[in-house]
C-alpha cells in the first residue's frame, strides 16, 4: 500500500513539472444543438466544450446575458464531463425560487466540477462539459449575445491546482421573435376560407359558361 501512494505522488509531481513548463492555454466554446432563432418562450439547447493543451483537474464556468432579459438555465445534462465532482448539484444550479438559474447578467452557481483524484488529471484535449436547456419565458422580441463566463469567472485547473494561464471564452446571437397574436391565425384562416370559396364560385361558373 505504501509502495503503490509513493508510486502515485510520484506520478502526480511528474505531471504537475511537466504541465509547468510551458503556459497552459484552454478556451470554453458553445455548440448550438437547435436553433438560435426561437419564439418567445420556447427553449434553446447549448453544448458548451472546453479545449485544452494541458493536463487539467477542474473547471469552473457560468452562463450570462449581459441585458438581464430573462434568460434561465431549466436543466444541464454533465452526463459526459470528465469533471465528475460538480460544485452544485443539477437540483441548485436550475433552482427557480432564489433565481439560482436566471442569467441576470450570469447564473448565480458554478457550472463545473473537478477530477475525483488529482492524481489523475485529464489529458488535453477536447471535452464536453454539458448539454445546457435554456428558457426564453418572458424574454422581450430582440436579439441577445449570450456568453459562457465573464471571463474573471472562468477557471481551468492545472495539476498543480493553478488556473491556465489563458482561458478564451465565447458567446452566441439569440433571436427572439413575438408570438403571433391569435387574431392573426384568425384572419390567415378566414382568408383562406374566402379564396377557397371564390375559387369554387369561379368552377361553377366556368361549367356554365
Amino acid at each position: 500500500m505504501i509502495k503503490n501512494r509513493v508510486l502515485l505522488f510520484s506520478a502526480f509531481a511528474f505531471t504537475s513539472i511537466v504541465s509547468g513548463l510551458h503556459a497552459q492555454n484552454a478556451s470554453f466554446h458553445f455548440v448550438p444543438l437547435s436553433p438560435t432563432s426561437i419564439t418567445a418562450g420556447d427553449t434553446l439547447q447549448l453544448q458548451v466544450n472546453l479545449l485544452t493543451d494541458s493536463p487539467s483537474v477542474g473547471a469552473g464556468f457560468y452562463l450570462n446575458e449581459p441585458t438581464n432579459s430573462g434568460f434561465a438555465i431549466l436543466n444541464i445534462d454533465r452526463s459526459d464531463s470528465p469533471y465528475t465532482d460538480f460544485v452544485f448539484t443539477t437540483s441548485e444550479i436550475t433552482t427557480a425560487l432564489s433565481g439560482n438559474n436566471l442569467l441576470n447578467s450570469r447564473n448565480d452557481s458554478n457550472l463545473g466540477g473537478l477530477v475525483p483524484n488529482f492524481g489523475f488529471p485529464v489529458t488535453a484535449g477536447l471535452y464536453n462539459l454539458g448539454r445546457v436547456t435554456i428558457s426564453s419565458n418572458g424574454v422581450l422580441p430582440g436579439t441577445y449575445s449570450l456568453g459562457i463566463g465573464p471571463a474573471a469567472n472562468l477557471e481551468v485547473l492545472s495539476s498543480t491546482l493553478s488556473n491556465f494561464a489563458s482561458i478564451g471564452t465565447s458567446s452566441i446571437n439569440v433571436t427572439v421573435s413575438s408570438v403571433p397574436e391569435p387574431c392573426s391565425f384568425i384572419l390567415v384562416a378566414s382568408a383562406a376560407v374566402w379564396l377557397s370559396y371564390r375559387c369554387r364560385l369561379s368552377q361553377r361558373s366556368n361549367k356554365f359558361d
